[in-house]
């Protein structure tokens, strides 16, 4: 009744081996646009090339947004956030310090740990000795060794996560840097898919009430945009005591290990960053 070849196609989307996608449109800001009075998410379409984007609330349906005036927006954030050599300068030597405040940090905290280590060895060895004495039955000896040796390893933990938690912050601090300096042209000359995984690491998400857009940064991004600008030729007294209030609130921020859940995707860009610069 069909041919051989309709056959075997047939056979093969029952089988889920040729099911058909259908193609799909590639859009920068994709489930990153909502609304502000719906909170509901904007829709990307595509109309005659030009890509809009639309809330699809009747209640609440105020015509389209041009990804244009998006993509302006997010230019001019990420313009603002980019550093002059001077604060450049002055925040890569303070986490330098940290850097080195933390090295010294460790080596006190490893002596003084390392002092608790040696003192449960010993209390170990003595409990054996007692129990071979027969100062204590074997129930008694193998609960106290547990309480030990549940001692030890957490000194052991305590060192090892004193030592991680002080790196990833000097790591997460540097690579923040960078990244505040290099999105805007980032963004700017980047594919598609670039400026994607950028908005979604700068940006928390984009509210649209009519034709006003916010875009909505993480803290710390925050943080640099609000930053006071000085000019050339201001004191300079004033400018580090203002840019050292700012770098410590960073700090504390890339030092907390409880970061709030919504800075997750920034939190895995910085972490991949990290991860690269100890490869390399």
């Amino acid at each position: 009744i069909v041919s051989k070849v309709l056959f075997e196609q047939v056979q093969a989307v029952f089988e889920g081996k040729n099911i058909k996608k259908t193609e799909r449109h590639f859009f920068v800001f994709r489930r990153q646009v909502f609304c502000a009075k719906c909170r509901n998410r904007y829709i990307a379409e595509t109309q005659k090339g030009n890509v809009y984007y639309r809330c699809h609330t009747r209640s609440c349906t105020r015509g389209t947004l041009r990804e244009e005036l998006l993509e302006k927006k997010v230019i001019e954030t990420t313009k603002k956030l980019q550093m002059d050599k001077f604060e450049y300068e002055y925040f890569k030597q303070e986490t330098l310090k940290e850097s080195q405040k933390s090295e010294a940090n460790y080596e006190a905290e490893y002596k003084r740990l390392q002092l608790f280590e040696n003192n449960v060895k010993d209390r170990l060895s003595k409990l054996a000795d007692a129990y071979v004495d027969g100062v204590f039955d074997k129930e008694t000896y193998i609960n106290k060794k547990n309480e030990l040796l549940m001692e030890e390893q957490s000194i052991k933990e305590k060192l090892a996560n004193f030592r991680r938690n002080s790196d990833e912050a000097v790591k997460r601090m540097e690579a923040f840097l960078e990244l505040v300096n290099s999105a805007y042209l980032s963004y700017k000359w980047g594919e598609p898919e670039e400026k994607q995984e950028l908005v979604k690491t700068i940006f928390s998400n984009c509210e649209v009430n009519e034709k006003n857009i916010l875009v909505k940064p993480y803290l710390p991004f925050q943080l640099m945009l609000e930053r006071t600008r000085f000019t050339a030729g201001s004191p300079y007294r004033e400018a580090a005591r203002t840019l050292s209030s700012l770098f410590k609130k960073l700090y504390k921020y890339f030092s907390n290990t409880d970061t709030s859940k919504s800075d997750n995707q920034f939190l895995n860009y910085l972490t991949s960053k990290t991860g690269e610069n100890t490869k390399t």
